[in-house]
This record gives structure tokens, C-alpha cells and sequence, in this order.
């Protein structure tokens, strides 16, 4: 009797943790995607090899939203289309309200001498893509083209120059991506990621 009340209390989690991991969260706000449940799921190596130390790389995922990792590696890349990197959650998945969608992207910033380098034509090269369980769902840009962003609307840009590049999702996922479609030297010197998120409200 006792292993038959286990095994079903076994059974009875099991299934709730499936269930769990079947229903697509809806954030009611901005949240970061930071924190245990989240990892960098890919990352270009110059990237890496810029960045230099593992802890940079932590300042995506921890809960200091203020800190961030350097980009100026990205001043140097000579390709048309070129992926940056991409934030997994591990134990959720994300999708809008019925009709509505669902905004996800990343929060940038490129400032020099108190100028904000992160102008129009710059902003237009950043590509924001989703992944469910490793799968295209959606893009910033059109199938077969390497256009940055379509809707500048999504842009939001703060008094101290923080950015929030994003695309209004319809399909659950649970990784977002950022790329990048073209180059400029001066802006790609000074930038700054600092998290990626889903939701939205005022910065």
C-alpha cells in the first residue's frame, strides 16, 4: 500500500510539473530575464573572447539590473548579418494575451561625451529574434531579408541613454535573441547589454 500511495504521489507531480512547463506565462509587467531559472544559451565568441572574464558574462543573468557586459567586440565584426547572443528561461515559456502579444527584447545603451550614439539608422540594424525549445518562432525582420528592426515604435529610449530594442510576439517562446544587421564603429565602441526581458511599462 505504501509503495502504491508513492508511486502515485510520483505520478501526481510529475504531472504537475508537466503541466507547469505546458502553460505559457504572461507577465503583467516588465521583468528581466535574470536569475537561476535563466542562461546564456549562445554567444558569439569575439564576444567572448572581448568580454574576457566569466563575471561580465554573469552581469546578464544576475538581479543588479545596472550592471551589464561590454559590447565594443561588436566594433569589429565585418559580416552583414552577425548573432550576438541569446537568453534561454530554463523552466518557463512566455506568451501575450490573445490578440494582443507579448513584447520582448533586450535593454542596451552606447553613450559617449553624453551623447547618445544609439541613433535611428543605428537602432534599425538590431535584430530581435524568439525560440521555443530551440525553434524559430518570430523576428524582427522579414523571412529572407537582413533588415534590422521594422517597428522603430518598439524603440524606448530613457534620460540616461538605456534602450529597449523589442518585438511584439504572438507565438509562446522561451528564448529571445538579439543579432545584428550592419555596422557602425563609433556606437558599437561604447555599447552596453545590460538584460534581456519580457513585458512592458515605463523604464
Amino acid at each position: 500500500m505504501k509503495k502504491a500511495f508513492l508511486f502515485l504521489a510520483a505520478c501526481f507531480c510529475l504531472l504537475n510539473t508537466l503541466s507547469a512547463e505546458s502553460v505559457p506565462v504572461t507577465p503583467m509587467k516588465m521583468t528581466p530575464l535574470v536569475g537561476r531559472n535563466c542562461v546564456i544559451n549562445q554567444i558569439d565568441k569575439n564576444l567572448v573572447d572581448v568580454v574576457g572574464t566569466e563575471s561580465s558574462l554573469n552581469n546578464l543573468l544576475d538581479t543588479n539590473t545596472d550592471n551589464y557586459a561590454s559590447l565594443s567586440g561588436l566594433a569589429g565584426i565585418d559580416v552583414a548579418y552577425h548573432q550576438i547572443i541569446s537568453i534561454k528561461d530554463i523552466e518557463n515559456c512566455y506568451s501575450g494575451k490573445a490578440g494582443e502579444g507579448l513584447e520582448t527584447g533586450f535593454v542596451i545603451q552606447s553613450v559617449s561625451d553624453g551623447t547618445n550614439l544609439l541613433t535611428a539608422d543605428v537602432l534599425k540594424m538590431f535584430v530581435v529574434e524568439t525560440y521555443l525549445d530551440g525553434e524559430k518562432q518570430e523576428s524582427s525582420v522579414m523571412e529572407g531579408t537582413e533588415s534590422g528592426l521594422l517597428d522603430l515604435n518598439l524603440i524606448t529610449i530613457a534620460s540616461d541613454g538605456k534602450t529597449k530594442v523589442s518585438i511584439r510576439t504572438t507565438k509562446p517562446f522561451d528564448e529571445v535573441r538579439l543579432a545584428v544587421a550592419g555596422v557602425n564603429i563609433e556606437a558599437f565602441k561604447q555599447m552596453k547589454l545590460y538584460y534581456a526581458y519580457v513585458g512592458e511599462n515605463e523604464m
